[in-house]
């Protein structure tokens, strides 16, 4: 085979190009993967429309549903449910997996949900990874259907809904 500069090449960089070209459009071709920017697909809209969704969003909107499901101070089993059923839906492409996370996330939220400050003061770090107000209009739907997964929002948590829309509707600063 001929070069670009004319020359001859070695039929075992030949082949070795080839393997490595090969590999490259086996990576493009792979199931869930956008051949154009190298992203997955679940990265660039849902069933919903939303945009394209970061891990950081996600993590995001996971952090956002579990300090809801702290704002009455029971957790209820279908709330956990209805978590997983988003974390489906959202996806989930990380190193870790969603009960590693949910670890640490479930601390955060459990120290947060102490006083009304370390709510607030949770809620604007979640705004600011949430991004879009796309993403931030789907995660307070989200967490309305996580509130209202036993009938309707009680008292606790209605209040921290109506935080919750206050914070991450807010303009930022």
């Amino acid at each position: 085979m001929i070069g670009k500069a004319g020359n001859e090449v070695p039929q075992d960089k030949v082949t070795e190009k080839a393997g490595i070209e090969g590999r490259k459009s086996d990576i493009q071709q792979a199931p869930g993967v956008n051949p154009e920017a190298n992203e997955p697909l679940s990265r660039r809209t849902d069933a919903a429309g939303v945009r394209t969704m970061t891990q950081k969003q996600r993590e995001a909107i996971v952090d956002l549903l579990l300090l809801g499901m702290f704002a009455d101070g029971s957790l209820k089993a279908t709330q956990d449910q209805k978590l997983l059923s988003v974390i489906d839906e959202i996806g989930w492409q990380s190193y870790q997996t969603p009960d590693l996370y949910f670890q640490a996330a479930i601390a955060k939220a459990r120290d947060a949900s102490d006083t009304e400050e370390g709510i607030r003061f949770r809620l604007k770090k979640i705004r600011e990874n949430l991004g879009s107000e796309d993403v931030r209009l789907k995660a307070l739907d989200y967490l309305a259907q996580i509130l209202a997964v036993n009938g309707r929002a009680g008292g606790g948590e209605a209040k921290f809904l109506e935080i919750a829309k206050a914070s991450c509707l807010a303009k930022a600063n």
